[in-house]
């Protein structure tokens, strides 16, 4: 097991050349490293941006908010209780 991980870079080489090694501890096999098939290996990231130009933000969006809701989102006002049926 010490030889494998000293050696792991080398031995992945080898799997990349499409060898199959297998792992032993002492006299036992314990693994066996071989190449993923294409379709298991990972896939890649999606590129940033893939939906740049798909959805619009309103410029309302960046008005200021409505008296007193500032204060609820940073919790420095009461907030109504929604069971409350007074």
């Amino acid at each position: 097991m010490g030889e494998t991980k000293t050696h792991l870079s080398k031995y992945l080489a080898r799997v990349e050349a499409d060898e199959t090694l297998v792992i032993a501890r002492r006299t036992r096999s314990v693994a066996r490293l071989v190449l993923l098939e294409p379709e298991a290996q990972l896939k890649p990231p999606h590129p940033a941006g893939l939906a740049a130009g798909k959805a619009r933000v309103p410029p309302e969006l960046f008005e200021p908010l409505a008296d007193g809701l500032l204060d609820l989102f940073e919790r420095r006002g009461q907030v109504p209780d929604p069971l409350d049926r007074k």
